[in-house]
């Protein structure tokens, strides 16, 4: 930190002139900023007994002193010069001039402008300059404007001091496995007050040890943050897609603003080794060609599949392919619905209508009467893609994104009694995260994100209506058990996971009373939009399988 000070008392140079003492000082108006804005905190004082001359000339300063600095900041800074003389006219404007790039500021230049001034003379000035950039040097002087002209001190140098750079550290890592692992950061130090932190993120090679934002050999990840005004900030990220018995080199980096540049701030480089390659259980069966071609189904009651198209119900029987055509949807949805059910009821929330106009329409479907009924509509705000699910006899049903915006996600939660036909608001999702995997267990659901602000994340939360809170819960293990192309199902209380690709089928178990992911064995070949659904303490998978391109039934035994 610098300051530079120099002494406030200026001879003037100039003879013949007369100075006449004023019997008060005029109020001076509050000095500006650049532009002419007024800054709070300058002033002008006199000093008695001067004189003034009886010929007019520009305003003068002494040009052996520079104005003097004090209470120099990172943004700010305090100056003040003596003006000698009006030169015998009534001073118009005054103040202070000052460039980053002019040597010798002119009127052109940012300046403070304190108003017009009758004296006595000499008169010390004083304003604050604000706005100014951290760790930068200024030229400045006074200046003060009469009808003869403008009149000019000499120039100070003026160097603001330097923002705390802000610190940062990497903690030891969390839940490795033999394909990844969970990256901790904190910054201690910020910079700052707001933070001049525009970016964090981690930093990963397994070739290079040294990783760095901008290496051609590195995985980043990376959040946009602005304006962080706590002592601390924490923040993870689950690295995964690592072999076993592999070492990664991570670390976390930050991107902040100074001296008008961007610069980057990173922390120690921490080795991680994945864990050996674990022995995967389960037997897969290739149950031969599927007949059904119209496979798609959003819901599984009993191994029984229900599908709703725009005006059409039906029911298929998975394992036999058996198509049955039930009682027409008589609702206005007509695409990307949503399914959930209570015993032996199925119920369709959301959709958009044939104009594409999303809905708020709920409908009852009751499988044994093969009757549709008219319920009561959604009060909260439409949404695209909202999550949900059902546990304990009631549905659940928020989160998405707005209507118009895709990056505004919604956190708000709602509970549907199907009993008293009501809608309830409960405790809105800590964080703004969205997905499309939410399911129920024993008497809690279990959400999985997918997106968090834009980037991918595999966050799990956990949701008790008994207790209408949430609870955050391990992160999935790997990108592909969090992957919106992913299909899931339950079987005897577990969840699966099954990667919907043609490169990578990684099957994955979630046992939410142990908060335990598994890996589970993949099939020896890829499946392709895979269905997954339970049925004889087994899971089934009805996709396309490559290479062949043909469509399958696959069983799987855990």
């Amino acid at each position: 930190m610098q300051s530079f000070r120099f002494s406030l008392h200026l001879v003037s140079l100039l003879t013949g002139l007369l100075f006449g003492l004023q019997n008060c000082k005029k109020s001076e108006p509050d000095p500006a900023q650049p532009g002419g804005t007024t800054t709070p905190g300058s002033t002008t004082t006199t000093t008695p007994g001067s004189t003034t001359s009886a010929t007019s000339t520009a305003p003068t300063f002494s040009t052996a002193t520079a104005p003097a600095t004090s209470g120099v900041t990172t943004t700010s800074a305090n100056v003040s010069a003596v003006l000698n003389s009006n030169g015998g006219a009534t001073i118009t404007q005054h103040g202070f001039i000052y460039s980053k790039i002019n040597q010798t500021p002119t009127l052109s230049d940012s300046k403070t402008e304190l108003g017009t001034t009758s004296g006595p003379f000499p008169l010390t000035i004083i304003s604050k300059l604000t706005t100014l950039e951290a760790n930068a040097t200024y030229y400045v002087r006074a200046y003060a404007t009469n009808e003869k002209g403008t009149g000019y001190s000499a120039v100070v140098l003026l160097k603001t001091t330097q923002s705390a750079l802000p610190v940062l550290t990497i903690k030891e890592a969390e839940n490795i496995t033999s394909y990844g692992f969970k990256a901790l950061a904190i910054f201690t130090a910020l910079g700052g007050s707001p933070s001049p932190v525009s970016k964090y993120g981690f930093v990963w090679a397994t070739s290079n040890t040294t990783p760095t934002v901008d290496g051609t050999d590195t995985k980043k990840w990376d959040q946009v943050i602005n304006g962080l005004t706590t002592s601390t900030f924490s923040y993870e990220y689950t690295i995964s897609g690592l072999s076993a018995n592999q070492t990664c080199y991570v670390r976390a980096f930050g991107e902040y603003a100074a001296d008008g540049k961007t610069n980057v701030v990173y922390s120690d480089v921490l080795p991680v080794k994945t864990l050996p390659q674990a022995v995967l259980t389960g037997t897969w069966k290739d149950l031969g060609k599927y007949n059904q071609s119209s496979y798609s189904s959003f819901l599984t009651i009993d191994t029984k599949q229900f599908w709703v198209t725009s005006t059409n119900t039906y029911q298929v029987e998975p394992l036999t392919a058996a198509l049955t055509k039930k009682a027409d949807f008589p609702g206005t949805a007509s695409g990307t619905i949503r399914l959930a059910s209570v015993g032996q009821k199925i119920y369709v929330l959301h959709g958009r209508d044939k104009a594409l106009n999303y809905v708020r329409e709920t409908w009852e479907y009751d499988i044994p009467t093969n009757t549709w009924k008219r319920k009561a509509d959604f009060p909260g705000n439409l949404r695209m893609s909202p999550s949900v699910g059902s546990v304990g006899g009631k549905i659940y049903y928020g989160l998405g994104t707005m209507t118009s915006s895709v990056t505004t996600r919604y956190t708000d939660w709602w509970e549907y009694d199907p009993t008293a036909d009501k809608w309830t608001q409960k405790t809105d999702l800590p964080e703004q995260l969205q997905g499309n995997t939410l399911l129920g267990v024993s008497s809690k659901l279990y959400f999985i994100a997918t997106y968090d602000q834009g980037n991918s994340t595999q966050k799990v939360y956990e949701y008790d209506p008994g207790g209408n809170s949430w609870k955050r819960l391990k992160d999935a293990p790997s990108s592909d058990a969090a992957s919106e192309s992913k299909t899931v199902s339950l079987l005897n209380n577990k969840i699966y996971a099954l990667q919907n690709s043609t490169t990578n089928a990684r099957f994955w178990e979630y046992d939410a009373p142990s908060d335990t992911w598994t890996e589970r064995r993949e099939f020896s070949a890829k499946v392709n939009s895979p269905l997954l659904f339970p049925g004889n303490n087994k899971m089934y998978v009805i996709g396309t399988v490559v290479p062949g391109f043909e469509l399958k039934m696959l069983e799987f035994t855990p």
